[in-house]
C-alpha cells in the first residue's frame, strides 16, 4: 500500500466517519455513529486518493489528460481527471466543458449537443498546471444516461493557447461506473 493511500486511510479511521474494507473504491459507515453522510469535501478527497486506472487518454504537444475511472455515489456521478504538463511552458486552463453528442454524423446534418454543467468538488483552485507537474481534479455530476448512439465529451481550453485536450466517455463506461460506498 503506498505512502498515501496509508495516510488517507488513517485520516478516515481517525475522524471515525468509515472503516475501510477490502476495495479501495468502497468505504462502509460505522455502525455506532450515526452520521449519514460523507460530505462532498471528504468524498472527494478520498477519491482524489484512489490510485489512477485510465479510461481514456489524450495528449496535445506535451500536454496530457487523463480520465480515472467513472465513480458513483448517491446518485452522482464523480469524474478525476488528471492534466499533466510535459513542456517548459505553463498550461493555463481556459475552461473545462462537458456535453454529450452524436457519435457519427452523416454529411450536412446537423449535430445536436447537449450541455452537461459539472460541479468540481476537488481541485477548485486548479486554474494552471506548472512545468513539469500534474494535478488532479474531480468533478461531480448529477446522475444522466447517454442514449446508444451518443457519448459524453469532455474538452479542456487552454487559455491563449491551442493545446486544447478531448476525451470521449462512452455509454459503456458510464453504465459500467464503480460504486462508491
Amino acid at each position: 500500500m503506498k505512502t498515501y493511500h496509508l495516510i488517507m486511510l488513517l485520516a478516515l479511521l481517525s475522524a471515525g466517519s468509515a472503516v475501510a474494507q477490502e476495495s479501495r473504491y468502497t468505504s462502509a459507515f460505522n455502525s455506532s455513529n450515526k452520521q449519514s453522510l460523507i460530505n462532498s469535501k471528504d468524498l472527494a478527497k478520498t477519491i482524489a486518493g484512489f490510485k489512477f486506472s485510465r479510461l481514456v487518454k489524450d495528449k496535445e504537444g506535451n500536454i496530457s489528460a487523463d480520465l480515472n475511472k467513472v465513480l458513483i455515489h448517491q446518485g452522482s456521478f464523480y469524474f478525476k481527471f488528471r492534466l499533466s504538463n510535459r513542456s517548459p511552458i505553463p498550461y493555463d486552463i481556459d475552461f473545462i466543458r462537458f456535453y454529450i453528442r452524436d457519435l457519427k454524423a452523416a454529411k450536412r446534418t446537423v449535430t445536436q449537443e447537449q450541455e452537461v454543467y459539472p460541479e468540481p468538488v476537488f481541485g477548485k483552485e486548479l486554474v494552471a498546471v506548472a512545468p513539469m507537474d500534474r494535478k488532479i481534479k474531480v468533478f461531480r455530476l448529477t446522475k444522466f444516461t447517454v442514449p446508444d448512439d451518443k457519448a459524453l465529451f469532455i474538452e479542456v481550453y487552454e487559455k491563449n493557447g491551442a493545446r486544447h485536450v478531448y476525451l470521449k466517455v462512452s455509454r459503456s463506461d458510464i453504465e459500467n461506473a464503480r460504486t462508491v460506498k
